[in-house]
Formats: C-alpha cells, structure tokens, sequence
C-alpha cells in the first residue's frame, strides 16, 4: 500500500505552489504536510538565499498554496559571489543514525533533511586573497549551522550533502592542485556525549529507548568534524550512491573535466582518519590519513571509456542491497552497475552449485548414519 503523495509545482514569480497531479488523493496529502512544507532558491546574482512557506488555505483539498518568504540570507561583497551549492535529496534512506567507534562508544549523527551546502568566493580577487567560505544553512529557518574558510582557494565548488556529511571540491592555489574537503555533523547534546552501543542496544531489546524529536527551531549543539585531501582529477559534478535500505557503504561519484566518472569511497573520506592509528582506531577499522586521495584503475566508473558533453550522473537503488543503478548522460549514454561494499548478497557467476548439492548431500547422508550409528550404541548400552 502507498500513501496518497504530491509535489509542489513553484511558478517562476515564486508566489504560487501549485498541486500536482491533480487528483484528491495529491491534494490531501499536500493538505497535511502544509505546515512543515518548506523550499528555497538560491539566486546567484543577487547572492542571495530565500527560504519559503506555504500559506493556509481556506479549504480542505485546495489545488494551490500561497507562498510567503520567511527568511533571506545574503552574502556580502566581502564573503564574494556564490560559487557552488548543494542540499539532500527528499527520498534519502538512512539506515544507522549512530557511529561506534573503537572504544564502543557512539557519535550521534544530525540527519536533519533541512541542511543546505553553500560555497561563496571573492569575485575579482587577486591570485594572494582568493579563499573560498562554506556555509551550511538550515532551509526551514536559514540559521547558519557552521561556518569555515578555506585560504587560498577558489572556485568553482562542486558538492554533495549525504546523511550527516558533507564532501565537495575546489582548486587550492597555493598547492596548484585540486582539493577535497568533508565536513561531518554530530549530535552533542549533553545527554548524548559518550553514550555506550551496549547500553543503547540493551534499551532496545527491553523496549526502553526513547523516540526524541528534533526541530529545526531549536536544533542540539552541533560537534563538526573536518578533513582536506588533495585529489588529481578535476571535478565538474558530484554525487553519491543510494541503496535500496542504505546499508551499504556510501560512494561519491565525481564527474570529471575528460568527461568521465570516478566513484571514491567514503572510507578515504573520513574526518577521523588518524595519523597515528591506535588500537581503538584499527579496530574501527580507520585508514590511515594520507594528503592525497588514492584513485585505483578499478575507481573509474565508466572504465576507458568517454561520456561525450558529461552533463549528469544519475543513481537509483537496485532491488539487491548491494547494488547501485548509475547512468551518465550527456552525448553519449553510459549505463553501469556499481557495487560499494562488493557483491555480498550475490553468488559469484563460477559458483559451483553441484558442489553445493553434493556437499549438502553428504552431511545429511553423515548425519542419518551417525544418527543411526547412536542408536544401536545406545540400545546396546542398555541390554547389558
């Protein structure tokens, strides 16, 4: 059974939002999300951000909402031009909202669907005050969540917000290369810090968790965690990977300027990876830290091959948790299937399925004489 869903159509004077399809079931879903419905627009040209709500209509099952801007976040010529900007897709799947650590301790991660990625850079610097600022937002209030500089950099910045994460790219000039940088965002409200995975599973098990809502309103005190790379090829788009319940290991799929894809897994791109790994760190199973990001022949999605005028890359789970659905498009159509955390839920093609037969075999026949080989032990125990 699927609940009655809608979108919003938004004219282009922004003043109108607009049900479709238009159909009863669209316009009573929409009746009920009203009041937590809200959208943004970035306008580049004026450097501006401007979030929105809709209005309430005076009828059950109108066909279209009024809209009021609630808030507008704009950049001054100090902080420059917007240069790059992303947010979360509405149908995320989140499959663990905690991360043990070696010690068995947890970090609370904020999965907020309202965090927006926002990258500004002085317009007409010279090569000496080039930088480029990231902030990231909250679209439902436009509160700045955190805010960081990078020197000494420039854009433009391609980007992509996952679960708690964010990666995006950039050109350090200093280095004369390009970069990566990945922002990670905890929960660090008091009650949360230090938390033992034993005794949030044992609260489970017992029925005795609590369910705790967080708004946006008045969002927990907020733990980021931060690390840079550098990476040789140039990026010119960015995406992640989605399973079908998203227990499968993220990858980030960046489009590149020879028109090609590489997926960089999420594991290089840890804000904890230690320089001097401990035992607790091993056994969280942290790589190393190392300045630049390794890219193995197996990286490149679309292999040797070139997608003509790369103008997308696209992702969709496939029904086996392991799989990903990809296409690249531009002139060309490049169609693949990856697998981030390997094949774990499939067979190999050279799987030997007579072998399993056989062996199967073999430990029933095993057991049914043994059995056998048991019970004339033991009557033969009892007669003497």
């Amino acid at each position: 059974h699927h609940e009655p869903s809608a979108m919003l159509l938004v004219d282009a004077g922004g003043s109108v939002a607009h049900v479709f399809p238009a159909t009863e079931d669209a316009r009573a879903a929409a009746h009920a999300d009203r009041p937590r419905m809200t959208y943004f627009t970035v306008d580049q040209a004026a450097s501006e951000i401007r979030g929105y709500s809709l209005l309430p209509s005076g009828k059950f099952g109108a066909p279209s909402y009024a809209t009021a801007q609630t808030w507008t976040s704009r950049f001054p010529p100090d902080v420059g031009d917007i240069v790059g900007f992303a947010s979360k897709p509405a149908d995320e799947v989140v499959n663990s909202w905690v991360r043990v650590l070696g010690d068995r301790s947890t970090l609370f991660k904020y999965l907020s669907p309202n965090v927006i990625f926002v990258a500004t850079a002085p317009k007409g610097a010279g090569h000496a005050e080039t930088s480029v600022s990231v902030h990231l937002l909250d679209a439902a209030t436009g509160r700045v969540l955190y805010r960081v500089r990078h020197p000494e950099a420039r854009g433009p910045v391609h980007a992509v917000v996952c679960e708690n994460w964010i990666v995006y790219h950039y050109f350090n000039t200093r280095a004369g290369r390009y970069a990566m940088s990945v922002l990670e965002m905890f929960d660090d409200a008091e009650h949360r810090k230090g938390a033992a995975v034993g005794d949030l599973m044992y609260a489970s098990l017992v029925g005795n968790n609590e369910t705790e809502s967080v708004s946006s309103l008045a969002p927990p005190p907020l733990r980021i965690m931060g690390q840079s790379y550098f990476v040789r090829p140039a990026a010119t788009m960015m995406t992640t990977t989605y399973s079908h319940r998203g227990v499968t290991a993220h990858q980030v799929l960046m489009g590149t300027s020879t028109d090609q894809v590489v997926a960089l897994d999420k594991r290089f791109l840890d804000p904890r990876r230690p320089t001097k790994p401990t035992v607790e760190d091993r056994e969280e199973g942290l790589i190393p830290y190392s300045e630049v990001l390794p890219i193995f022949p197996a990286s490149w999605v679309t292999t040797v091959h070139q997608v003509s005028r790369l103008r997308g890359i696209k992702t969709a789970p496939a029904s086996l948790e392991s799989t990903v659905l990809c296409v690249a498009h531009g002139l060309d159509l490049f169609y693949t299937r990856l697998h981030p955390s390997r094949s774990y839920d499939m067979l190999d093609e050279e799987f030997s399925f007579l072998l399993l037969i056989v062996t199967l075999a073999a430990l029933a026949a095993g057991a049914f004489v043994t059995q056998g080989l048991s019970i004339a032990k033991d009557t033969a125990r009892r007669w003497r």
